[in-house]
Formats: C-alpha cells, sequence, structure tokens
C-alpha cells in the first residue's frame, strides 16, 4: 500500500506483456487502449475512471502511466487494456490517501512571524535579526572591495586585480598603428582609412595642372582666372615693341618705357565692332622695364589695346591703343 496526502498527483505505472500460449506473460508489448481503473472503498469508480494511460518519455515498449487525483480514503486500481485481448497486465494495488497534508508544513514554518523568534543561538533568531541591504548598498559593497583580497586565479577579483590600465599615448599608438588589413566592415572608420590612397606631390601637381578649364567657371576663382587667360597667342609671327619699326609698339608714357603693362591683341575688324572681351582676344602680354613684350599672332590687320595700373593717389585703369599690320 502505498500513502499520499490528499489533492496530490498519484502516478501509476504499468507494464503490459503479450500473452503467450498457456496464457501467461511473455515479452513486453505495446498496448492498444490502457487505462487505469480506481475503485473506492465501496467499489464503485472514482470521478475520471478508468484514466487514460500514456507511454512516458521516451516512449518504452509496454511501459505506459497515468496520473490521478483524489480525496482522502483507501482506493484499489488495476490496468487493464481494452483494447488488445492478448496483451495482459497485472499491475494492481492499493492507495492510500491521508487526510494529514504534510505539504502544508514547509508553509507554516516560512508564514512563521519572525518576532516570536527571540531565542539566541537560534535559525528563528538569526532570521529574525538579519538585514538585507539594498541594491545600491551591495553595488558599493563590491565595487568598494580591496582588490588586495582576491587572488584566487579565475576569478573575476583576481582579473580586475591584475588588470594595468595603458595611459592615453599608449591607447592612441595603438590606435594609430593598428593594420588597416584587419578594418574591412563598410561604414567603419577602419574601413574608411584602409581606402585612402595615398598620390606623391608630383601626381598631385599633374592633376591640378591637367584639370580642365571648361570646369571652372566660379567668378573670382584662380581656376576662373586662368581659363580666361589667354597667353601670348596661338600665331607663328612674333610681334614685340619693335615690330613696324623701332619701339612702335613700346607702351610708354610721355616717351618713357612702362613696365608692367597689359598688352591685348585685337583684330581690328573685332575691336571697331566693339568686340573687345576675352573672347576676341588673340594673344595678351606683360611688358618688361624696358616696355618690351612678346606676341605670337596670324597674319592680320591688329589693334593692340594697353591697360595699365595708375599709380598714387588716383586708382584705376588707362589704356590706349595702336593698330599694326602682322605679316
Amino acid at each position: 500500500m502505498t500513502a499520499y496526502a490528499a489533492a496530490d498527483t498519484v502516478v501509476v505505472l504499468a507494464q503490459f506483456y503479450e500473452q503467450d500460449a498457456s496464457g501467461g506473460e511473455d515479452s513486453l508489448a505495446n498496448p492498444e487502449t490502457p487505462v487505469l481503473i480506481v475503485t473506492d472503498s465501496a467499489g464503485a469508480q472514482i470521478a475520471g475512471s478508468p484514466f487514460a494511460m500514456a507511454a512516458p518519455t521516451p516512449g518504452q515498449t509496454g511501459v505506459v502511466y497515468a496520473t490521478f487525483t483524489a480525496a482522502a480514503g483507501t482506493f484499489a486500481y488495476v490496468c487493464v487494456d481494452t483494447g488488445l485481448a492478448e496483451t495482459i497486465s497485472h499491475t494492481a494495488g492499493i492507495i492510500k490517501v491521508e487526510t494529514n497534508d504534510f505539504d502544508s508544513t514547509p508553509d507554516a514554518v516560512w508564514d512563521e512571524p519572525l518576532a516570536g523568534h527571540a531565542t539566541a543561538g537560534t535559525a528563528g533568531k538569526k532570521l529574525s535579526d538579519q538585514t538585507n541591504p539594498d541594491n545600491a548598498a551591495i553595488a558599493d559593497a563590491v565595487w568598494d572591495e580591496p582588490l588586495a583580497g582576491h587572488a584566487t586565479p579565475g576569478t573575476a577579483g583576481k582579473k580586475l586585480s591584475d588588470q594595468t590600465n595603458p595611459d592615453n599615448a599608449t591607447i592612441a599608438d595603438t590606435v594609430w598603428d593598428e593594420a588597416t588589413a584587419d578594418h574591412t566592415s563598410a561604414g567603419t572608420f577602419g574601413k574608411k582609412v584602409g581606402d585612402i590612397t595615398l598620390t606623391t606631390d608630383a601626381a598631385v601637381a599633374d592633376a591640378v595642372w591637367d584639370e580642365a578649364t571648361a570646369g571652372h567657371a566660379t567668378a573670382g576663382t584662380f581656376g576662373k582666372y586662368l581659363s580666361e587667360s589667354i597667353g601670348p597667342g596661338g600665331g607663328t609671327i612674333s610681334v614685340t615693341k619693335d615690330t613696324g619699326g623701332a619701339n612702335v609698339l613700346r607702351p610708354e608714357v610721355s616717351g618713357v618705357a612702362q613696365q608692367n603693362v597689359v598688352v591685348r591683341a585685337f583684330l581690328t575688324s573685332d575691336y571697331d565692332d566693339g568686340n573687345r572681351t576675352n573672347a576676341y582676344t588673340k594673344g595678351i602680354a606683360l611688358s618688361d622695364a624696358d616696355g618690351d613684350f612678346q606676341l605670337w599672332l596670324a597674319a592680320a590687320a591688329y589693334t593692340i589695346a594697353y591697360y595699365r595700373i595708375r599709380s598714387g593717389a588716383t586708382d584705376g585703369i588707362s589704356s590706349g591703343t595702336t593698330t599694326v599690320t602682322v605679316s
């Protein structure tokens, strides 16, 4: 007889066998419809009986179980297979369910008021005197624990105790000395730096001078200024201050040669029509201390225009022109 407390879950396990030729037990067999029949002291089946039985995990051949709960009393049980006549089980017995529920004893112990236990040296007194710190106090105690007291290898305390923090310079050196090949994740600084291709000064200079002038049209920039610079011209005939006679084209004031005078050559037909912008300039040069300059022009009639910056209190540009036929 097995005793249980009221409202306990009762587990009944049965083994089913094949029936041999003489009606006895043979090897274990899977039953088809195994059930557990439970009857009370008056011989009546209790509520829920018969109870279905199921194979435990993992399923074992011929071994099945059923569970049920019952009120206090004495019960008989038997396991049978209602589906197969050739399958037999002799699992049967008596179950006694006590009215005293000892499962409530631990509850009574833990629900006992602490104030009723004041005897020194007892567990009740110990629990009554116990004060639980709050989370902040526990955290403070952990972080304020001296490192020197933790020397056991493999513990967090030993790990922190052995930790040495590098200075800022060491950290900086480590970052800048990190191999770029180790950083390939898109969108990271490591990948960005790794993808940078450094060039030489010569390559930079070549890229600057090989830059297309058409891409620079912003007023006031060197690119715009250079793109509009015509140079001495694209012809094959050299034109200087002495073209057409000594000092004929020399920029001068009161017979004195002028230095740093801008000399522009226009086709006379363009100049007379008022076309005097960079687009119509055929050549441009700057005079030296002797008033000399050099233009390279094609054969044609030109108007040479002179521009110089005035000095002194009066600012502005003074201009004059001379015509010449280049042949």
